[in-house]
């Protein structure tokens, strides 16, 4: 960790200043990616579990989103939000209007998330993934 720490610094030192650039354009420069696969997946999990009416349907949105190819829409949506100039205009056009209603819908739910759901004093990101894991658990197999 500490030599990859060592080559994060390297790359942002290098950056003239002024230069306005993004974490994910230095983990391209660095060949890694800019966040971890394991983030996207947890974050597939919880949008799928907030929606699907059923566990075989929550499991069908959580492939759309992480599938393990090429062409998944956490992908997508992290380039998107953080100016990608490399993302295929043709994948983008294509995942769109899937992640646009995802991510739409489970926004909305959560806004709608009765006062007190989510406790304030805890991490918000472990609250939703115990308040998406208990309607899981609940849902009917398909």
């Amino acid at each position: 960790m500490a030599r990859f720490k060592a080559r994060v610094l390297a790359v942002l030192a290098a950056i003239p200043e002024g230069r306005v650039t993004t974490y994910g354009t230095i983990a391209r420069h660095l060949h890694v990616t800019a966040r971890h696969e394991d983030n996207a997946s947890r974050a597939a999990k919880r949008i799928a579990r907030l929606l699907g009416a059923t566990k075989a349907e929550c499991g069908s949105i959580r492939n759309e989103f992480f599938n393990n190819n090429c062409e998944w829409l956490s992908k997508t949506r992290n380039g998107i939000a953080h100016g990608d100039t490399g993302l295929s205009l043709a994948t983008v056009a294509g995942q769109y209007p899937s992640l646009y209603r995802h991510v739409t819908a489970a926004i909305v739910k959560l806004l709608n998330l009765p006062p007190g759901s989510v406790d304030d004093t805890k991490d918000y990101y472990d609250e939703i993934s115990r308040l998406t894991d208990a309607r899981f658990f609940n849902l009917p197999n398909s």
